[in-house]
């Protein structure tokens, strides 16, 4: 995971300043809660809309930035962002990380709820993983809601099976174009 997060410098990812030892890396405190907790505490679960884009247009922003340096995030979700001082989210947890177009491990990688279809499938994957879980995620900031719902021991992964819900079925006041652009990001590649 150093080696991976030396490789970004990016205001919303974290920084990694050194390896104490095998195992322990040396990096800034971050203080604030984890967007997973914001979600659970906002009213219905549910973010404001302005408060909901800014902080996913600048967990995008960090994502560009990992992909433009060759990586997949691969985990990305509400429990791997901090939001710190100011509303600065800052996206962490490197350890699914790998480069793109590295040979994939034989198991899935991820949280199921907010993994790509083409990660839950062993299939290529490639930036637009890391897009989907940034789609997950938004629409789960503005509904409260995961938009496939979560799986089961028997069907862990429903997002290859099951219609999205439309945002605006909970929540009417959302922009159409951001509902739009919510489900661009949630297609099944």
């Amino acid at each position: 995971e150093a080696e991976v997060l030396r490789e970004f410098a990016h205001p919303n990812i974290v920084r990694v300043f050194d390896v104490v030892q095998p195992g322990y890396l040396l990096m800034p405190f971050l203080e604030g809660p984890l967007l997973s907790n914001m979600i659970d505490h906002a009213p219905k679960r549910r973010l404001t809309i302005s408060n909901a884009l800014r902080v996913a247009i600048h967990m995008g922003a960090a994502i560009n930035h990992v992909h433009a340096r060759g990586f997949l995030h691969l985990d990305v979700k509400p429990d791997n962002v901090i939001v710190a001082a100011g509303g600065h989210p800052v996206l962490f947890d490197f350890g699914t990380a790998r480069r793109i177009g590295a040979p994939r491990p034989q198991k899935v990688i991820g949280t199921n709820s907010y993994i790509a279809p083409e990660e839950c499938l062993l299939g290529d994957t490639g930036p637009s993983a890391d897009v989907f879980s940034l789609g997950v995620t938004l629409y789960e900031m503005l509904t409260g809601e995961i938009p496939f719902g979560k799986g089961t021991a028997k069907a862990p992964f429903p997002q290859l099976k099951l219609d999205i819900k439309p945002i605006r079925d909970y929540r009417p006041s959302v922009p159409r174009a951001l509902e739009n652009l919510i489900f661009a990001c949630l297609e099944r590649n």
